[in-house]
């Protein structure tokens, strides 16, 4: 049994809500991330 084929099979509509939901949450976390680290930069700054 191949494993890409496996992915595929189990790659149904049913998967998809966690999908965009892993790739929205990723990158709300980078965003807050970078704003973190940008604010205690210019915290450091001063």
């Amino acid at each position: 049994m191949n494993i890409y084929t496996w992915f595929m099979n189990l790659r149904t509509p049913y998967l998809y809500p966690w999908g965009w939901a892993f790739v929205i949450g990723g990158a709300f976390g980078v965003g807050y991330a970078a704003g973190l680290i940008l604010r205690l930069g210019q915290c450091a700054a001063w």
